[in-house]
């Protein structure tokens, strides 16, 4: 924030209509208005009594009494377990302290202290005391008054305040104080519905918070000031003396965890002479007739794989008070070509409306790009926010869905799971039987760090690199096998959770036919040997219960090294039958265990199986090839000489001919599949 300053007959050249020679203050003697600072909070629940007490103060005395009320203190806390409702702030601690309270609610007057009235011998006043002390302020005549406006354009605030001396103050430094308040946040507040049942917005309690509070409407909210306790120094303090200020506030997405709503701020400006505040004034903000904004980008959004077909999509926003329709709506990618279509709808104001363009893009190509999104009102009063931009990476995809044939008989390299995912991958069924919460890691940064689960979709290329020279890893070491995502498992027992690890992840079933000699093959590592090596455990069964899984690999468990290492076990004792496999990792509060890569493949077999009298004539000059079996055939299958598979075919009959013309002249493995088997033999087609 920036802030000038103007000498009494100095003009202020600015864009504002607002701003100029002629001012906001009365130059007439008047007293003063009284400003009401109140400590309150949540958990307080008398303070909606205060409430009531000071809006009836208020209404009794229009543009007289003002009130500011802030959260501080151990009942200032926000109840609601997810958050969104932290009111305190340092500026609300140091204003309980000044007061002197020793418990909400209270309030200062002026920050007068009124001796017989005072909580503790300072300004803080319990609320049976206000109306009193209000009323002897609004009697005592002011030296100075304060006259304030502000207008908000984008979230950029501008605040102009002028004071007149209508006699001199026995200081020969005052001080200005600017505050911000926000108005209209709803929340938990103790004893609402008892005491001021006017600010409640639920018919019933809120489950959700702490102890069961209803929805609140939290007014006159401190959030800042503008230049802290200390305010602003005026040093010119005599009779005639004319102040006149500007200043200039971004106001924030958010106040520690509440948004802020640009439609709801409040600013108060008093001049305080000693400890006292001698006068002051509140005002809401005023808004710009017509002021669109483009809010967001959101799609696209983050470093990932993207399509040719790519729709770009924003969100629009009116932050002037008059609704907007009927504008035009740009984006440009790369300093290219600007793509113009038209918003034919319209937004109220302080509302948001999501805008799809229907031109996409192709962000297939992998790289780095840069969107920028622009608006086009005509009558719009600020630029300043007509644009928005985003950069993002687009990174090389796996093929997807990934697609294979024997001898491989099932296969998974993790390029086709969604990136950084804890749950629903794919057809994996997932076991978490320790609980515990997973390491992070300093040296890189990702998505679901920390996370509780079992594996880990881990994408490299979105990852961060966050190694620095002391790091215990490089960023290389994280890398997967091969591609850019592995199935990941990080060590359990941060922040006191279990450990050791106790994880299964099973994989989809698929059935061991058409191959001889069937093997799962797989590739892991640990990210390094600071905290011991990995351990895991490979298991076959036939269902998602792990208890079913026998354990095919050797010794207790294997550790991994830490480079790629590829393991390899021998299925054959099931071939023919529908298996899953088993990972299960048990590191014992080590870090990261990598694995990739994971496929089951055998050897095409050429041999009779146990078709029942299965026969089959190759006919030469029709390129067909005619089968019979005194049982159901299922299914044929033709591979060529590299693996590939080249033909399919359903039959469900006993007798069936298929037209190979398409087949090329070439040696081919066929295997057709019956209802007790599968028989296999090559085939010269010429």
């Amino acid at each position: 924030m920036k802030k000038q300053y103007i000498l009494l007959f100095t003009f202020l050249l600015s864009s504002l209509g607002y701003i100029s020679a002629q001012t906001i203050v009365s130059t007439s003697s008047e007293n003063k208005n009284a400003i009401v600072e109140e400590s309150t909070a949540i958990h307080c629940s008398y303070c909606p009594d205060g409430h009531y007490m000071l809006n009836q103060i208020v209404d009794q005395n229009p543009n007289d009494v003002f009130v500011i009320k802030f959260h501080e203190g151990g009942y200032a806390w926000d109840c609601d377990p997810n958050g969104g409702h932290d009111f305190n702030n340092a500026l609300a601690n140091q204003l309980g302290n000044m007061a002197a309270a020793n418990g909400q609610p209270s309030a200062s007057v002026n920050r007068q202290v009124f001796s017989n009235l005072s909580m503790t011998g300072g300004t803080a006043m319990s609320r049976s005391y206000w109306s009193t002390a209000i009323s002897q302020v609004l009697q005592e005549s002011a030296y100075v008054n304060v006259g304030l406006e502000a207008e908000l354009a984008g979230n950029v605030l501008t605040i102009h305040v002028e004071a007149y001396y209508t006699a001199s103050s026995p200081e020969s430094t005052n001080y200005l104080h600017v505050v911000l308040m926000q108005d209209e946040t709803v929340g938990p507040q103790l004893g609402a519905n008892d005491f001021n049942p006017s600010y409640v917005v639920s018919s019933t309690p809120n489950s959700n918070y702490g102890h069961n509070e209803y929805d609140y409407r939290h007014m006159d909210r401190l959030v800042d000031m503008v230049d802290g306790i200390s305010g602003d120094a005026i040093t010119t303090t005599s009779t005639g003396s004319f102040i006149d200020r500007t200043y200039t506030y971004t106001l924030p997405e958010m106040y520690n965890d509440v948004p802020v709503d640009l439609a709801e701020i409040e600013v108060a400006a008093f001049v305080t002479g000693g400890d006292e505040i001698i006068n002051g004034y509140k005002v809401p903000v005023s808004y710009l007739d017509y002021d669109v904004a483009v809010a967001s980008i959101d799609s696209p959004s983050g470093n990932g794989v993207y399509s040719d077909n790519e729709n770009i999509v924003v969100t629009l926003e009116n932050l002037g008070e008059n609704t907007v329709s009927n504008f035009d709506v740009s984006y440009q990618v790369n300093g290219g070509n600007t793509v113009t279509e038209s918003f034919t709808g319209s937004i109220a104001f302080n509302e948001t409306s999501q805008f799809t363009f229907y031109a996409t893009y192709d962000f297939s190509t992998p790289g780095d790009y840069e969107i920028v999104a622009s608006t086009s009102l005509t009558s719009d009063e600020n630029n300043s926010n007509d644009s928005s931009s985003t950069s993002f990476t687009s990174i090389v995809g796996g093929d997807c869905p990934d697609e294979y044939s024997l001898p491989i008989v099932w296969r998974d390299n993790f390029e086709c799971h969604t990136e950084f995912a804890i749950s629903n991958i794919g057809d994996w069924v997932i076991h978490d039987l320790e609980g515990g919460q997973t390491w992070g890691a300093n040296d890189i940064g990702y998505t679901n760090e920390g996370y509780f689960g079992s594996g880990i979709i881990y994408n490299h290329a979105l990852a961060s690199d966050e190694t620095t020279a002391a790091s215990l890893t490089s960023f290389d070491d994280w890398a997967p096998y091969e591609g850019n995502q592995g199935l990941y498992f990080f060590a359990s027992g941060a922040n006191s959770t279990t450990f050791p690890n106790d994880d299964w992840m099973i994989s989809p079933e698929f059935t061991l036919n058409g191959v001889t000699s069937p093997t799962f093959s797989m590739w892991a590592k640990s990210v390094t040997a600071q905290y011991g090596l990995e351990r895991f455990q490979v298991g076959v069964g036939n269902s998602t219960d792990y208890n079913d899984f026998t354990i095919i690999s050797s010794g207790a468990y294997i550790e991994a090294p830490t480079d790629w290492t590829q393991y390899q076990f021998d299925l054959s004792q099931y071939e023919g039958q529908t298996i899953r496999i088993a990972i299960h990792y048990i590191g014992n509060d080590s870090f990261v265990l990598q694995t990739d890569s994971y496929t089951v493949d055998g050897t095409l077999g050429i041999g009779d199986s146990e078709i029942n009298n299965f026969e089959y004539f190759y006919n030469v000059s029709s390129k067909t090839l005619e089968m019979t079996s005194d049982e159901t055939l299922r299914k044929i299958q033709i591979f060529n000489i590299l693996g590939q598979k080249v033909f399919e075919e359903n039959i469900n009959s006993n007798v069936h001919t298929s037209n190979l013309r398409d087949l090329g002249a070439s040696i081919y493995i066929i295997n057709v599949e019956g209802t007790t088997g599968v028989r296999s033999f090559k085939l010269l087609i010429q």
